[in-house]
Parts: structure tokens; sequence; C-alpha cells
């Protein structure tokens, strides 16, 4: 059974939907990404657009608190670091999938009904023009859900569930050391190409 991120899942859903994206901030000279793909992962293409998606919510607590130089700065840091967090993600629901694993579509179903309940007074369509204003297709949200609800679970059974130190402090820096371990045995035999 998967362990419960609605709360998580909404918020990303908002971030995505009623936050600020801004596709072209933080580039710099010499970064234009060709075809808009800034990495590939054993084939897969990891594109801009799924990296402003993925770090919306951190772009809009940056606007907050910086400008100009700095704000770019700290922006292309994040971009490289979601691009990172990406590759993770793609190596870890490609592990979840070799192993046959499978997220029941009803999963998404829920999260679904879920967000168009508490963030869209229940109008489904408000909900798609929202997706769409943003380029995103309701499949491709549900995907993304999916493979957020993938990303928990595996680290869960990999990482939460092997944890043994009792003190917090502890169980922090062994959930760290555990997590990283375990990443770099999915990139060890991986194919990881980075564009920008």
């Amino acid at each position: 059974m998967l362990p419960s991120r609605s709360s998580r899942l909404i918020s990303r859903l908002g971030s995505l939907l009623l936050g600020a994206l801004s596709l072209g901030a933080g580039m710099g000279h010499g970064e234009t990404l060709t075809d808009g793909i800034t990495g590939v992962v054993n084939g897969e293409p990891i594109t801009f657009m799924e990296i402003n998606r993925f770090i919306s919510p951190k772009e809009d607590e940056l606007r907050k608190q910086f400008q100009g130089k700095e704000f770019e700065q700290k922006l292309k840091a994040i971009r490289r670091q979601g691009l990172e967090d990406l590759i993770d993600q793609k190596l870890i629901v490609e592990a979840f999938r070799r192993l046959g694993g499978v997220i029941p579509p009803e999963y998404a179903d829920q999260q679904i009904k879920e967000a168009i309940k508490t963030l869209f007074q229940g109008e489904e369509g408000l909900f798609r023009r929202s997706l769409a204003a943003y380029g995103e297709t309701v499949e491709e949200y549900r995907q993304a859900l999916e493979e957020q609800a993938i990303v928990a679970y595996m680290t869960k059974a990999q990482v939460d569930d092997k944890v043994t130190a009792t003190i917090p402090a502890d169980r922090e820096k062994e959930a760290q050391a555990l997590r990283q371990k375990w990443l770099e045995g999915l990139r060890k035999d991986a194919t990881i190409q980075r564009l920008f």
C-alpha cells in the first residue's frame, strides 16, 4: 500500500497551477537549451519545462527573498539541483518498474479528484484549463502523481524502513547516508547526460 501523500501532491498542483512560472528567467548567455532538453537518463529526456514545473515552489520562494543578479544565481543553482533530483526520480521510477511495480489507476484518480475539490471548488473544467495554461495535460499530471508516489514508496522501502537509529538527529543522518548509497547504486549502471 502506498503512503498517503495527498497534501504534498495538492501543494504541488497549487504551486504548479497557481504560482508564477517564468520559463526564461535565470538563463544566462550560453545556457540556451537545444530543443528544450536539459538532460537524458537511459535514453529518456528531461526537458526544461519539467525542471520548471519541479522547481516552481522553490522559485516562488526565491522571488520573495532575492532580486537581480543574486536571484539569477540562486535560480540557476536550484535549476541544476532540480535536474539532479529529476535524474534521481527517473532512476527510482525505472527501478520500481523493473521490479514489476504498478501504481493502481485509482490512486491518481483519487488525487486528481481531491485537487479539483480542494483547489478548484469542484470545477473540473477550471482544473483542465489551469493545466493547459501551464502546458500540461491531465495525463502528464497523472504521470507526475504516479511518479511521486513511486518515489515515496521506493524511498520508504529502500531507506526509511532500514533506518535503525532511535535519536531523531541520528535517524536523519542514517537516512541520508542510506539514500545516498542507494542513489549511487542506481546511478552507477545508468547512462546520464547533462546538457546544461
